[in-house]
């Protein structure tokens, strides 16, 4: 009979164990509403459009769906808990068709906070390369576009990004003020 006990109480604590470890799994994928608020903004056709004015500036936008939903890790490989990557494949025309694979890295609210580009198979009109030529342009225009709905931080922030010719970091702070614009 005590056998029969020990066996029980330590069927107990590995299920115990076993449920702990998919509690803390669960805990750090995304929610699916902020899988869901952050598609909502980049599946859009004026966003991919957007986008893409800044990877391949003079390339004409074709469409963009999205690929896969990711998880985030850090440097160690650990996933990140909340932060997740939607990953979209956008197809652009610029002396033949080309495509472009970006992670968009999301805060655990569905907020993007950072602009990967994964893959490409453009020679020469190479993501960013275009824009970061004509980036003062852009900047100011941005700066100018939104100067209503941005603090002054906000305003020495691109100013900065404007001076370093820096269209990537453009890119990702715009997309952070036309979300936050869009709520």
């Amino acid at each position: 009979m005590s056998n029969v006990r020990i066996v029980f109480a330590v069927a107990v604590v590995s299920l115990a164990n076993i449920l702990s470890m998919a509690e803390a799994v669960k805990a750090q994928e995304p929610a699916q509403s902020a899988i869901d608020r952050a598609h909502a903004f980049l599946g859009k056709e004026s966003e991919g459009s957007f986008i893409l004015g800044y990877m391949h500036l003079g390339a004409n936008y074709r469409s963009h769906e999205i690929q896969s939903v990711r998880n985030v890790t850090d440097e160690n490989e650990r996933v990140i808990p909340g932060k997740f990557a939607l990953v979209y494949r956008y197809i652009w025309a610029a002396n033949g068709t080309g495509n472009t694979d970006v992670a968009f890295i999301c805060d655990s609210k569905g907020n993007v906070q950072d602009v990967r580009v994964l893959s490409t198979d453009a020679v020469l009109q190479q993501p960013f390369l275009v824009a970061d030529a004509t980036v003062q342009i852009l900047g100011n225009a941005l700066i100018e576009a939104f100067r209503d709905d941005m603090t002054e931080s906000d305003i020495r922030r691109i100013q900065g990004l404007v001076d370093s010719a820096n269209s990537e970091g453009l890119l990702e702070l715009s997309l952070v003020i036309r979300q936050a614009v869009r709520r």
